[in-house]
C-alpha cells in the first residue's frame, strides 16, 4: 500500500501543472541569464585587458622617473663629493648607481614587448656606462691624488655634460612614447565600458519583461487558485467545518491540496463529534456516580441525557429476580402511569433487546404506537431507540428513548459508551441495597440471639434453684420416696427443655455464621466496585487532563500577548480562561483526593514542622486575599505553646487552607481570625486518643453568613453545601470540608464546628503534637557492637575513573553492602567497601572520598565513634557522611555532623534519593546577602534558613568585595541600593574577576529599560520585591545552588531562565493528541525554537534517526503503536542517544508514575496540565 501511495505521488508529480508551468518560465529566465552571462564575460575580459595595459603603461612611466632620479642622485653625489670632499656624498653616488642598475633591470622587463623602447633603454645604459668610465672614474682618480680642480673638470665641461644630456633626453623620449600609448589604451577602455553598459541595459530590460510575464502567468494560474484553497484551509482550521472546499476536481498540486483539505475537514468533523461524546459522557458519568438509589439514578440520568440528545420520551427499566424480569424505575416526558410497569426477559421489543444485549433502532414508528404530547397537542416520534446496558454477561438495565427528530450518529455513540457505566452503577446500587438489607437482618438475628441467651440464663438460674430444692429433698429421701420420684421427673423435663434451647442456639449460631459469610462476600463485591471506581476516576482524570493541558497552555500564551495583537479585553478574557482551567484542575485533584481517602489509599508522612513556619506560609497565601476583600486577617499564637509538632505538614496546611478559604469566601466584612493554642477544657473531644495536654488546636473564626443548625452535619459530606440551590451566591464543589475531616482523622485529630446563622462560624481543628505511629523513640541505649560477620571476599576493584565521584561504604552486612555498591555504580560512582569501623576510618583517611555511607552497628569500633573521628580529622571533616541504621533517628547523627540519616529497612526510592544526595554538590552551599537594610537581611535569612545553607551578610559594597576576595560563594543576593556604591558598580567590579559566583538581583526599585539591559549583561535573574517575590527568590536560589559540576555526569535539576538560551534549539514533541502538539509547538516556536513532531513512538524513533541534531525530547506516555515507556527504552538502547535529554509528560499523574518514567529512561518528569515555566526551566537544565 505504501508503494502504491508512492507511485500515486510520483504520477501526480509528473502530471503536475505547476511544475511544468514553472519549468517553462524558469527555463526562459535561465536562457536569458545565460546569454547575458556570456556577453558579460567577454565584455569583462576586454575591460580587464584594457585595464591591464593602462596599469602597465603607468608602471613603465614610474620606472622611467625612477631611472631619471637615480641618475640625478649619482650626479649630485659626485658633485657633492668633489665640492666638499665628504665621504657621505660618495655613499650617495654609490646608492644612486645601485638604484639605476635595479631600475634598469625592472624597466627592461616591463618594456620587453616593445623593441623600440628596448633599443632606447640599451642606448641609455650604454651612455651611462660611458659616463661612469669617462667622468666618474677620472674624477675620483684625480680626487684621490688631491687635485680637486682637475677632478671637477670632466664634470663641468666637455664630455660629461654632453653624456648626461643624452641620457636625460633618451629617458624623456621613452616617457613621451609611453604617454602616447597610455592615451590610446585609455580610449580603448572607454569604448569597452560603453559597450558593456549597452549589453547590461539590454539584458536587464529583456530579463525584466520575461520575469513580469512569468509573474503574471503564475498569479493567474497558480496564486489565485492557491489563495482560494488557503482561504478554505483557514476557515476549516478556525472551526468552519461546513465550508465548501474549491478546486476539488482540479489537476496537479492545487487539486491534491484541495482533496487533502477535504479529507482533513471530514476528519475534523469526526473528531468534533468524538469530543462532544467524551464531554457529555463525562458530565453524565459525574451524575451517575453520585446517585444514592436506583430511582435517583434513573431520574438523574434521564433528566441529563434526554436534553443532550434531543429525546422527548424516555423510560428506564431495571432488572429484578436475577435479571429475569424488569420493572420501570424512571420516566421522562410523560406520566409514569402511562408507561408499561415492567416486562419479562424476551417479552416484546424491550424484552428482546434485554435478552440479546443488542441496541435496536426503529426508524418507522407506526402513528398509533406511541404519542408524545404537551399542553398544545401530541404527535408520533420519528424514531424509537432501545439500548440495553451490559454488565459482564448480564443485562441489568434497559433504556427506551424516542424523539421527534432522528437520532444522530454522535447520539448513538454516546448511548453505546454510556450504557456499560449505567449498568455498573445500577448493579453497584442494587448490591449496596442488598448489603444494607442483609445487615439489617443480621442485626435483628443478633437481637433474637441475645434474647435467647437471656432465656437460657433464666433457665440456668431456675435449674440452680431447683438443684437446691433437690438437695433439701434428698435429706428427706428416707421419709418421702414418692416426692423424690416426682422431682426427678420434673428435673428430667427441665433438662430436656435445656437441650432443646441449646439446639436452637446452635442453629442460630450457624445462621449468624452464614450471614457473616454473606457479608464478607458483599464486602468483597463492594471492594471490587470501589476498585472499578478508582480505575474509572484515573482514566477520567487522563481524559480530562489531556484537553485541559491544551486549554491552559494556549490561554497562558494568549494572556502573555507576546505579539501584542490583543487588546486589554481580549487579554483579560484569556487570563479568565486560564484561571478557570486552573480551578477545574483543582476540582479534579480534589475528586481524586476524595477517592483516595474513601479507598483508604491516602498516605500521610510525619515530619517535624514549626508553628512559626506554618503561620508564615498561611500569611503568604491569605494576606493578599484579605487585602483584596478589605478584611483583616488576625493570627494569634497562645503563650507556652510548643514551637514544634510532629505531623504531616502538607496535609495539616491543606486542612487549614480549606478552612481559611471558606472563611474568606463567606465573609464580606470584618475579620477572619486564626487562633493556635492548646485545646480548652470546654472542648468536647470525641476521640479517646486525643490528650488536651499533648494536642494543639487551630481555631478559624469568621464573621460571615453562618451555617443553619440543620445543615451543620451535612456540610462535612462530599458535594454538600449550605446553599445548594441554582440561585446560590457562593460557588464551590462541597469537597473541601469532607476532605478536611478525612485528613484530620488520618492525622489522628478531629474537627469541631460552632456556628450561628448570620453571625459567623468557628471551626476548630485538634491534632496531636505527635501523629499516631510517628512518636519519637526514647533515648537510644548505647549501641552494642555485633559479632564480627564474615567479611566480603577480596576482589579486584576497578581502577577509579578519571574525575568520577568516590563513595566509601562502611557496612558489615555483606548482602546490604553489595546492594549499596550496585546502586552506586549504576549511578556512575566509584565505590570502596569496609567491613568494620577501623578499616573504614583508615580508608577514608588514606584517600578522602566524595561521600560516605556509614552503618552504626559495626563490630569493634561502632558507627558513632567512626563519625566522631571523621569529623575531627582535617582531611575528612568536610566529607558528607550519611548514616544508615536500624535504630530510629533521635537527632544524634545530625548533632554530630552527619549530612543525612536513613532508617532500615530501606526502600528503593529512599536509597536512590540518598545516593543522589551523596555525590558532588551535596556539601553545604554558601550564600552572600548584600543589602543595607537590616530588616531585609533578617527576612531573607529566615526565608533561606529552612535550607541547608551557610548565609553571610554584607551591608555595603566594600564589605561585599572584601568578603568575596577572602571566601568563595555559590550564590550572591544583591540589592541595588547600597550606601557606598550602586549595585551596578558592584556588578561591574565583579565582572572584572573570572569565576565569580552567580548573582540574583533582589531589589525594591523599579527598573528602567536601560537599567534592565545593563543588568542583563551580568545576570538574567532579576526579582522586584513584592507580594510573591519571596517564593520566586526561594526558587531562584534553589535552582542556582543545585547545579552539579558537568564533570560528574550526574543529574542536573532545573535551572533558572538565564542558564541556557533556548533560541535555535531543536525539540521533538511526541504526543498523539494534536491539541497538545499544537499548543506546545506554538509556545516553543514563540521562543525561536525549532519544533519537530511525532504522533507515536515508532514515528519518534524515525524522526531521531533522520534528525540526529535534536537537543531534547518531550515524551507523552499514553500513545498508540508504541507507548512512551517502550519508546524511551528503545531510545536508550540506540548508540548516540543514551545522553539525549528526555522529559516525560503524562496526564495520569498517579502514584508511581514518576518512578516508572525515570526507570524507563526519562531524565525528568512533568504531569499535565503542563506548567510552562517549569517545563522551560527543565529544558534549559537538561540542554
Amino acid at each position: 500500500m505504501a508503494a502504491g501511495a508512492t507511485g500515486t505521488k510520483r504520477e501526480s508529480f509528473r502530471s503536475s501543472l505547476i511544475g511544468r508551468q514553472l519549468g517553462v518560465y524558469f527555463l526562459l529566465i535561465l536562457l536569458l541569464f545565460a546569454g547575458s552571462g556570456v556577453a558579460f564575460y567577454f565584455a569583462d575580459r576586454e575591460q580587464a585587458d584594457a585595464r591591464f595595459w593602462t596599469e602597465h603603461t603607468g608602471e613603465v612611466l614610474d620606472q622611467i622617473n625612477a631611472l631619471s632620479l637615480a641618475m640625478r642622485g649619482q650626479e649630485s653625489g659626485l658633485r657633492g663629493y668633489l665640492l666638499a670632499g665628504s665621504e657621505d656624498m660618495l655613499g650617495a653616488l654609490e646608492a644612486g648607481s645601485a638604484a639605476f642598475d635595479r631600475g634598469y633591470r625592472q624597466l627592461r622587463y616591463l618594456v620587453q614587448d616593445n623593441p623600440a623602447q628596448i633599443q632606447r633603454l640599451d642606448r641609455i645604459a650604454d651612455l651611462r656606462s660611458r659616463w661612469e668610465e669617462q667622468v666618474v672614474r677620472v674624477a675620483l682618480a684625480d680626487a684621490s691624488q688631491g687635485d680637486l680642480v682637475s677632478a671637477r673638470q670632466p664634470l663641468t665641461s666637455g664630455v660629461g655634460p654632453r653624456l648626461l644630456d643624452d641620457i636625460y633626453d633618451g629617458l624623456g623620449r621613452m616617457a613621451s612614447t609611453e604617454r602616447s600609448l597610455l592615451v590610446q589604451r585609455q580610449n580603448r577602455a572607454t569604448l569597452s565600458r560603453w559597450r558593456t553598459r549597452v549589453v547590461m541595459m539590454a539584458a536587464s530590460v529583456m530579463g525584466l519583461l520575461v520575469v513580469l510575464a512569468a509573474l503574471l502567468m503564475v498569479r493567474r494560474r497558480i496564486v489565485r487558485p492557491l489563495n482560494s484553497v488557503t482561504d478554505a484551509m483557514v476557515a476549516v482550521s478556525e472551526g468552519a467545518h461546513e465550508y465548501r472546499v474549491p478546486h476539488l476536481n482540479s489537476r496537479g498540486e492545487i487539486g491534491d491540496n484541495a482533496r487533502a483539505l477535504e479529507h482533513f475537514r471530514q476528519t475534523a468533523m469526526r473528531e468534533e463529534a468524538t469530543g462532544w461524546v467524551r464531554a457529555r459522557l463525562g458530565e453524565l458519568t459525574f451524575h451517575i456516580l453520585h446517585a444514592e438509589s436506583v430511582d435517583h439514578l434513573a431520574d438523574t440520568l434521564l433528566n441529563a441525557l434526554c436534553p443532550a440528545i434531543g429525546a422527548e420520551y424516555a423510560a428506564f427499566y431495571g432488572s429484578i429476580r436475577d435479571n429475569s424480569e424488569y420493572r420501570l424505575a424512571g420516566a421522562y416526558g410523560f406520566p409514569p402511569d402511562r408507561a408499561r410497569k415492567g416486562f419479562a426477559r424476551g417479552e416484546g421489543l424491550t424484552g428482546q433487546a434485554a435478552q440479546s444485549g443488542e441496541t435496536r433502532l426503529l426508524e418507522s414508528v407506526p402513528k398509533e404506537y406511541l404519542k408524545l404530547g404537551s399542553g398544545l397537542g401530541d404527535a408520533s416520534p420519528a424514531q424509537l431507540l432501545i439500548a440495553p446496558g451490559l454488565y459482564g454477561s448480564e443485562v441489568p438495565v434497559v433504556l427506551e428513548l424516542a424523539g421527534f427528530q432522528p437520532f444522530r450518529t454522535r447520539h448513538r455513540s454516546l448511548i453505546d459508551a454510556l450504557m456499560p457505566v449505567v449498568a455498573i452503577a445500577y448493579a453497584s446500587l442494587r448490591a449496596r441495597a442488598k448489603t444494607e438489607a442483609l445487615l439489617h437482618e443480621t442485626r435483628e438475628q443478633a437481637e433474637e440471639l441475645r434474647a435467647s441467651e437471656a432465656e437460657i440464663r433464666q433457665s440456668n438460674d431456675e435449674l440452680v434453684r431447683r438443684g437446691k430444692e433437690l438437695a433439701e429433698q434428698s435429706e428427706a429421701l428416707q421419709t418421702s420416696e414418692e416426692e423424690l420420684r416426682v422431682q426427678a421427673e420434673e428435673l428430667q423435663a427441665t433438662n430436656e427443655e435445656l437441650r432443646q434451647n441449646s439446639d436452637e442456639l446452635e442453629a442460630q449460631q450457624r445462621e449468624i455464621s452464614q450471614a457473616h459469610d454473606e457479608l464478607a462476600r458483599k464486602a468483597s463485591q463492594l471492594e471490587q466496585t470501589s476498585r472499578y471506581k478508582s480505575e474509572f476516576l484515573a482514566n477520567m482524570s487522563h481524559e480530562l487532563r489531556t484537553p485541559l493541558n491544551s486549554l491552559l497552555i494556549l490561554s497562558r500564551s494568549l494572556a502573555e500577548n507576546r505579539q501584542g495583537n490583543l487588546d486589554a479585553d481580549q487579554t483579560e478574557a484569556a487570563e479568565t480562561i486560564h484561571q478557570s482551567g486552573r480551578n477545574l484542575l483543582e476540582l479534579i485533584n480534589d475528586i481524586l483526593d476524595l477517592s483516595k481517602v474513601e479507598a483508604g489509599k491516602l498516605r500521610v508522612e510525619a515530619t517535624a514542622i514549626t508553628v512559626d513556619g506554618l503561620v508564615r506560609s498561611l500569611r503568604r497565601n491569605f494576606d493578599p486575599l484579605a487585602g483584596e476583600k478589605g478584611l483583616q486577617f488576625v493570627v494569634s499564637v497562645g503563650e507556652g505553646l510548643a514551637p514544634e509538632l510532629h505531623t504531616d505538614g502538607a496535609r495539616l496546611e491543606q486542612i487549614l487552607r480549606n478552612l481559611l478559604s471558606n472563611a474568606f469566601k463567606f465573609t464580606a466584612q470584618g475579620e477572619v481570625r486564626l487562633e493556635i493554642a492548646r485545646p480548652g477544657s470546654d472542648l468536647p473531644l470525641r476521640s479517646d486518643t486525643l490528650d488536651p495536654e499533648h494536642s494543639i488546636a487551630f481555631a478559624v473564626q469568621d464573621q460571615g453568613i453562618g451555617i443553619p443548625a440543620d445543615k451543620r452535619d451535612r456540610i462535612f459530606q462530599a458535594f454538600e453545601q449550605v446553599d445548594a440551590s441554582t440561585s446560590r451566591v457562593y460557588g464551590g464543589t462541597g469537597l473541601g470540608l469532607s476532605i478536611s475531616r478525612h485528613l484530620a482523622t488520618l492525622l489522628g485529630g478531629e474537627i469541631h464546628l460552632w456556628s450561628e446563622e448570620g453571625r459567623g462560624s468557628r471551626f476548630v481543628l485538634v491534632v496531636p503534637r505527635q501523629m499516631p505511629g510517628a512518636q519519637p523513640a526514647p533515648n537510644a541505649p548505647p549501641t552494642v557492637a555485633p559479632e564480627p560477620r564474615e567479611p566480603l571476599p577480596q576482589r579486584r576493584t576497578p581502577a577509579p575513573r578519571p574525575e568520577a565521584p568516590d563513595i566509601l561504604i562502611i557496612e558489615d552486612d555483606t548482602a546490604f553492602a553489595r546492594i549499596l555498591e550496585q546502586e552506586a555504580r549504576r549511578r556512575g560512582y566509584d565505590t570502596r567497601i569496609a567491613n568494620d569501623g577501623e578499616a573504614g576510618l583508615a580508608s577514608a583517611t588514606a584517600r578522602p572520598p566524595t561521600g560516605i555511607l556509614l552503618d552504626i552497628g559495626l563490630p569493634g569500633m561502632d558507627g558513632w565513634a567512626v563519625l566522631e573521628r571523621l569529623k575531627q580529622q582535617p582531611q575528612t571533616q568536610d566529607v558528607p557522611v550519611h548514616v544508615i541504621s536500624a535504630a530510629d533517628d533521635d537527632g544524634r547523627a545530625a548533632a554530630m555532623g552527619a549530612a543525612g540519616y536513613l532508617s532500615k529497612p530501606v526502600d528503593v526510592d529512599a536509597l536512590s534519593g540518598l545516593l543522589d544526595s551523596v555525590g558532588p554538590g551535596s556539601a553545604i552551599k554558601r550564600v552572600l546577602v548584600v543589602d543595607d537594610d537590616k530588616a531585609a537581611r533578617q527576612a531573607i535569612g529566615e526565608l533561606l534558613g529552612r535550607q541547608t545553607l551557610k548565609i553571610v551578610y554584607a551591608e555595603d559594597g566594600a564589605k561585599a568585595l572584601a568578603t568575596l576576595a577572602k571566601q568563595d560563594f555559590d550564590c550572591v543576593l544583591l540589592d541595588l541600593n547600597l550606601p557606598d556604591m550602586s549595585g551596578f558598580d558592584l556588578l561591574d567590579r565583579l565582572s572584572e574577576k573570572t569565576g565569580h559566583a552567580p548573582v540574583i538581583v533582589f531589589s525594591a526599585r523599579e527598573l528602567t529599560d536601560e537599567e534592565t539591559r545593563r543588568l542583563r549583561a551580568h545576570t538574567d535573574s532579576i526579582i522586584i520585591k513584592g507580594g510573591r517575590s519571596s517564593d520566586r527568590l526561594l526558587d531562584e536560589v534553589n535552582l542556582f545552588l543545585h547545579r552539579i559540576d558537568d564533570k560528574t555526569g550526574a543529574a542536573l535539576p532545573p535551572i533558572p531562565s538565564g542558564g541556557v538560551e533556548l533560541a535555535g534549539r531543536r525539540v521533538l514533541i511526541v504526543d498523539d493528541d494534536m491539541r497538545n502538539t499544537f499548543a506546545l509547538s506554538r509556545i516553543l516556536r514563540e521562543r525561536d525554537m525549532q519544533v519537530l513532531m511525532a504522533q507515536d513512538g515508532r514515528k519518534a524513533l524515525d524522526q531521531l534517526e533522520a534528525n540526529p541534531d535534536i537537543d531534547v525530547v518531550l515524551m507523552d506516555i499514553m500513545m498508540p503503536v508504541m507507548d512512551g515507556y517502550e519508546t524511551m527504552r528503545e531510545i536508550r538502547k540506540r548508540p548516540g542517544l543514551s545522553g539525549l535529554p528526555i522529559i516525560a509528560l503524562t496526564a495520569k499523574a498517579m502514584d508511581g508514575d514518576r518512578q516508572k518514567c525515570l526507570e524507563a529512561g526519562a531524565n525528568d518528569y512533568l504531569p499535565k496540565p503542563i506548567d510552562m515555566d517549569k517545563l522551560l526551566s527543565m529544558m534549559r537544565a537538561w540542554i
